[in-house]
């Protein structure tokens, strides 16, 4: 009896052994196949460029297989490529705002801010291109609206601009400058300052702006809330503006 039972608890343990044999070999296929799923997805996610969904797949694959090389060399791959995509959007965003496309340069970088949200460095400098592109927008808003004589919300878009960048000179002088048109009452100039007042209206309709204009910003200094002179101030920049 005893050897019969030492025959059967050698069976019974060999049958233990080729059971978990199986279930390991089963599990490895499983993985295998787990494995291989994602990383065929992850590889088609890269060849259409699609990165963060190919990083999500290799990632998915790398954790059935943590020792495989080829799965980190398709990570790194991924890595290296969404690199490179997000900086060829941050060098089209610049692009796009040199040649005045605000809208388009904010979409395009949330395009790359998207696809590398992480990245400190990057995300500073797309903040800040963005805050530049912001500022655009405000100024050039502001100034439509400077010149329309709405001066109450074009001041508005003027600090709003100025909030985001307190030591823009420009800005600030862009601020005063309205807050001047806001309160602008008609001063009475001595005999002298009339008579290059007028001899800037006699350059002006002669299609002489810049010069109309110089006399005219440097009566300014004297008269800083004269209507009249705010006016033809206003009236000469938008001829130059024109002609150019």
């Amino acid at each position: 009896e005893n050897t019969n039972e030492l025959i059967e608890k050698d069976l019974a343990q060999k049958q233990q052994e080729e059971i978990a044999k199986a279930v390991n070999k089963e599990l490895e296929k499983e993985n295998q196949t787990y494995m291989k799923l994602h990383f065929d997805k992850g590889t088609l996610f890269l060849q259409k460029n699609q990165f963060t969904d190919a990083l999500v797949e290799f990632n998915l694959a790398l954790e059935r297989a943590p020792g495989s090389p080829v799965i980190k060399e398709a990570i790194a791959t991924t890595e290296r490529r969404l690199e490179a995509q997000v900086r060829v959007l941050v060098s089209k965003g610049r692009k796009q705002f040199q040649e005045g496309n605000y809208s388009e340069a904010l979409q395009t970088l949330s395009e790359a801010l998207v696809l590398a949200p992480e990245d400190p460095k990057l995300k500073d400098e797309i903040k800040t291109l963005a805050n530049r592109i912001k500022i655009q927008q405000y100024v050039e808003q502001a100034l439509q609206l400077y010149d329309l004589g709405n001066y109450q919300q074009a001041l508005s878009l003027f600090e709003e601009a100025f909030k985001m960048d307190p030591s823009n000179k420009r800005l600030k002088d862009y601020i005063e400058r309205t807050k001047r048109g806001m309160g602008v009452v008609e001063q009475e100039m001595d005999q002298e300052s009339e008579r290059r007042y007028i001899r800037g209206v006699d350059l002006f309709l002669a299609g002489r702006y810049q010069e109309a204009l110089n006399i005219w910003k440097d009566l300014e200094q004297k008269y800083p809330y004269s209507k009249k002179l705010q006016e033809a101030i206003r009236s000469a920049e938008d001829r130059l503006k024109k002609t150019k």
